[in-house]
């Protein structure tokens, strides 16, 4: 009886111990069919640059034609950020401003915000990108190709077109296409309608003439603004 037991032990642990190898090969052979992978992400570069002002503007005009303000008084904020990883790069500019003076008299604009890939001789980019198409459109801020923003006209922002770019170059040539199904006008002061005449509370808005002077007498002149569809405008194709 003592022989049987001893024999049973012996056979339950042969049976354990191939079984504990048995187990270790089959591990062992996961390990060996899985590749080896690299989980290290690539370094992200971040930068941002904010800048934040009041801007004090008076003029020559009298009270009355600046809707009772002879002077501009606002707040400025302009923030731009990138990010830069392996080679790719996403990039940020948006800025606004909001007068201290004049209720309610405030915007926001973006030049540029874009996503773009490098190769060793190309870039692709897509979004709102400022290029130098041309630079005496660039230089006197003329808007013909590329739109500004017109707050302020003393001071306008050059704003990029929005699409899709390509970009090939070397280092004997440089080739650029740009195509787009939208177009983003240009922005400027708002005005409203009133009475059959056009105002705005922006000091740098000049409206339109409300008489005519006819002979020994005036006429006025009333308006009536006819505002094409919103999707009319955007939706413009560009290349």
């Amino acid at each position: 009886m003592l022989s049987h037991k001893i024999t049973t032990s012996r056979n339950c642990i042969l049976g354990l111990l191939l079984g504990f190898f048995s187990l270790n090969t089959f591990a062992g052979n996961l390990n060996l069919e899985l590749p080896a992978t690299d989980l290290t992400l690539p370094a992200l570069k971040k930068s941002y640059d904010i800048q934040l002002g009041i801007q004090d503007e008076k003029y020559s005009a009298t009270p009355t034609e600046l809707n009772g303000y002879n002077n501009f008084t606002d707040a400025k904020l302009r923030a731009k950020g990138q990010t830069l990883w392996s080679a790719s790069r996403a990039y940020i500019d948006v800025g606004g401003t909001y007068s201290a003076n004049i209720s309610s008299f405030g915007t926001v604009y973006v030049p540029e915000a874009f996503y773009s890939y490098s190769g060793s001789s190309f870039e692709m980019t897509l979004g709102r990108r400022l290029f130098a198409w041309n630079e005496l459109d660039s230089y006197w801020q003329l808007g013909l190709w590329q739109t500004s923003f017109k707050w302020n006209y003393v001071q306008p922002v050059e704003q990029g077109l929005t699409g899709l770019y390509f970009d090939l170059h070397s280092t004997e040539f440089k080739f650029l296409v740009f195509a787009s199904p939208l177009f983003i006008p240009e922005q400027s002061a708002p005005f409203s309608l009133s009475n059959g005449q056009i105002n705005s509370q922006s000091p740098w808005f000049t409206p339109p003439a409300k008489y005519v002077q006819l002979f020994s007498g005036r006429a006025n002149i009333n308006y009536n603004l006819m505002t094409p569809p919103t999707s009319s405008i955007v939706s413009q194709c560009l290349g």
